[in-house]
């Protein structure tokens, strides 16, 4: 991308920044995403990509005394079972660290571990507890992506149980039952960006493929036209009301929102080689993208989940899948947007959660300077 050529010595300041402030702060809540594993995520990913062994030893130590930690009393260093701050999040965390070819020691068996998962994925299935961050769909991603796509694949029939009224029914987080949530990390979009993920571990399965396509054509009915130019309201409802209504509050985000939804729909293109919904993403590519113009305000801050590093991050992946210049040339406009937003930010603050802090933006910063990498935490973690 030409303009972060433009601004590779910029972006590499900004995350000197985020190293210099790793050194003088901790952070002393559990978990990934908000915790303090989630440094150890950034900085086993900031080893990997530029092979520093010395740092990859502090993070190989420092996870080996969090396994000995979790070993005796998990809820020591994670809080329940979800990825946000729960064993799933350790878990992912090891996985990734696999990946990168971290060691990890023998002696700690992750067996009574994954059981554990499962019978509480089984628990969150009944109780239709699915949120991707804090619910079922974050265990059976886990377990995909851990290669263990049979166990994954013995929770299809409980999704099918969760399906009624063509949406899987979910109690969302901070809703009442009946209220249904179309977003990435709690609603329909998440959901089904798993499902294609179990399609892809059992290609054969045509009643999986089948009731996928189903949900997504019922998903991409919701919308409030591709011609609307409205910009004070989203393309796809951020709710769904138990009377059947739709709320298209505006919210533009990694987190919940259209380019959530928008990313699903073209890795269903990859997964179904559907030619509605590849079509359909198209024609809606400019939409979303023109509407982000006047939404500046409806993002929180520049973080990584409600704000301006995780836009461009769900940017640089429309691209990455999708090829269409205008998500790059949006990429490149949110790009300067949180160049500007960090110049002003106090250079004293800093946050080492990885949703809500200077670690996120530090990941996407790393991504972009070093593109051609492909970006394991994000597609392991954040389903792109």
């Amino acid at each position: 991308m030409i303009l972060v050529d433009n601004h590779t010595d910029i972006l590499e300041q900004i995350l000197q920044r985020v190293n210099n402030g790793l050194r003088l702060h901790n952070n002393k809540y559990p978990g990934l995403l908000d915790g303090q594993l989630g440094i150890l995520l950034y900085k086993a990913t900031i080893a990997h990509t530029y092979k520093n062994t010395v740092l990859q030893k502090e993070v190989e130590t420092a996870f080996e005394e969090v396994l000995n930690n979790a070993f005796e009393d998990p809820f020591t260093v994670v809080s329940g079972f979800g990825l946000n701050r729960g064993i799933l999040g350790l878990l992912q965390l090891r996985q990734l660290m696999i990946e990168y070819d971290f060691y990890i020691s023998d002696e700690f068996s992750f067996v009574e571990f994954d059981e554990y998962v499962f019978e509480w994925t089984v628990n969150m299935f009944n109780e239709k507890n699915l949120d991707y961050l804090h619910g079922a769909f974050g265990a059976v991603n886990y377990f995909i992506c851990s290669g263990q796509a049979e166990t994954a694949l013995k929770f299809v029939p409980y999704i099918y149980n969760c399906i009624e009224n063509k949406f899987i029914q979910s109690i969302t987080v901070n809703h009442q039952r009946g209220v249904l949530d179309t977003s990435l990390v709690h609603g329909q979009a998440g959901f089904l960006l798993v499902m294609l993920r179990l399609i892809q571990a059992d290609p054969q399965n045509t009643q999986l493929r089948d009731v996928s396509r189903a949900l997504i054509y019922t998903l991409i009915n919701t919308s409030s036209g591709s011609d609307d130019d409205e910009k004070n309201k989203t393309l796809f409802p951020r709710y769904i009301l138990p009377d059947g209504s739709f709320d298209y509050t505006p919210k533009y985000a990694w987190c919940i929102g259209d380019l959530g939804i928008t990313y699903m729909l073209f890795k269903a293109v990859e997964v179904l080689k559907d030619d509605f919904i590849y079509e359909f993403a198209v024609k809606i590519a400019p939409v979303i993208s023109n509407k982000s113009f006047g939404m500046n305000d409806k993002r929180n801050n520049s973080f990584f989940c409600h704000g301006t590093a995780g836009v461009i991050h769900m940017y640089e992946h429309l691209y990455e899948i999708s090829k269409l210049e205008i998500f790059k040339e949006k990429s490149s406009f949110w790009l300067e947007v949180l160049i500007t937003e960090l110049n002003e930010l106090d250079p004293d603050y800093f946050d080492s959660s990885i949703l809500n802090g200077n670690i996120g933006i530090g990941l996407v910063l790393n991504d972009l300077i070093n593109s051609d990498r492909k970006s394991l935490w994000s597609n392991n973690i954040f389903l792109v």
